[in-house]
C-alpha cells in the first residue's frame, strides 16, 4: 500500500498457432538447438470432442517436437472446450478432430 507505483509494464510475446503459448515459458521447454528453429516445429493431434465441449482421446498423430512440449500441448488441450457440433440444432459428439500446432513467430513491424 506505501508503495509507489511502477508505471514499467512487461508484456510477453507469443508464440504459436492456433494455441498461443508465452515465448519464454517455450524457451525454459526447447533444447538450446530447438531455439532458433522453433519455425520448424509442428505437432499433429487427433482427439474428439463430446456434447458438452470436453475433450477425450487426445493423441499426439505426428511431431516433431520434443516431448515436453508434446506433453505441455496435451496439458493445454485438456483445460480447453470447444464448441460441439450440431445436427439438428442438438450438440453432437465428433470425432478425429485433428489440430496442428505450429510455432512460427509473430513477425515484428519496425
Amino acid at each position: 500500500l506505501g508503495e509507489t507505483y511502477n508505471g514499467e509494464k512487461r508484456t510477453y510475446a507469443t508464440i504459436g498457432h492456433p494455441i498461443r503459448f508465452s515465448e519464454d515459458q517455450l524457451n525454459q521447454l526447447l533444447p538450446l538447438r530447438w531455439k532458433k528453429n522453433k519455425a520448424e516445429l509442428s505437432i499433429s493431434i487427433s482427439f474428439t470432442v463430446s456434447e458438452t465441449g470436453d475433450l477425450s482421446d487426445i493423441e499426439i498423430v505426428e511431431s516433431n517436437a520434443p516431448s515436453r512440449l508434446n506433453r505441455l500441448l496435451t496439458r493445454a488441450l485438456r483445460r480447453t472446450y470447444y464448441r460441439p457440433a450440431l445436427k439438428l440444432g442438438k450438440p453432437i459428439v465428433s470425432q478425429g478432430v485433428t489440430l496442428v500446432q505450429t510455432f512460427v513467430p509473430r513477425k515484428t513491424t519496425e
